[in-house]
């Protein structure tokens, strides 16, 4: 069996192709966030659920079976011609332990998967050159704040942000990358 690693973040952009802009306009497009705490051996996944991800994932990411949970894209053309695309939205947001503290896709989709916590949150997401048509360095990312309540009802305080670029030459890089998964003290 071929063992595929969650390694990156994934923001995963279901929608059509892109719309032709003249004005700024925002449409419905299902987005979703799986992004690996390794600090802290969870997974978080907003706006996607692992029972729906996890099957897509272990099929090899092909296919469409894609959560039915929209989220408004606000799209809008720069003075250089690129498309730029922004996301802010509230989202479901799931907590998982995989099995065995791997972060193999087999172990996180297996039987031995643990459900941390779940909640709400914030996720907010842009980018500046989502064509990348290279008029300009394309920096794009953004992040998700969620207050999740675990299996003893203790809340939790989620945050996670990332920040990637392109330059103008094509070259991919990531700037920053952060979570935490923080004990609030209150109990629900």
């Amino acid at each position: 069996m071929r063992r595929t690693t969650v390694l990156l973040t994934l923001l995963l952009v279901l929608g059509a192709a892109s719309p032709a802009v003249s004005q700024p306009q925002t449409v419905e497009e299902s987005d979703f966030l799986v992004a690996p705490f390794f600090d802290h051996g969870v997974v978080l996944f907003a706006n996607i659920d692992r029972a729906t991800w996890c099957p897509w994932a272990l099929g090899g990411f092909g296919g469409d079976a894609f959560p039915d949970r929209p989220l408004p894209v606000r799209y809008h053309e720069a003075g250089q011609g690129a498309l730029m695309r922004h996301i802010r939205a509230d989202v479901e947001v799931e907590v998982w332990a995989p099995g065995g503290g791997s972060f193999e896709v087999e172990d996180l989709c297996g039987a031995d998967a643990t459900l941390v916590a779940t909640g709400r949150g914030l996720l907010v997401w842009n980018d500046n050159d989502w064509d990348v048509s290279l008029t300009r360095t394309n920096s794009y990312g953004g992040g998700l704040g969620a207050t999740v309540v675990d299996t003893d009802g203790r809340t939790w305080q989620v945050r996670f942000s990332v920040r990637f670029q392109i330059d103008r030459n094509d070259e991919f890089h990531l700037r920053s990358r952060q979570t935490a998964f923080v004990p609030t003290g209150r109990i629900r």
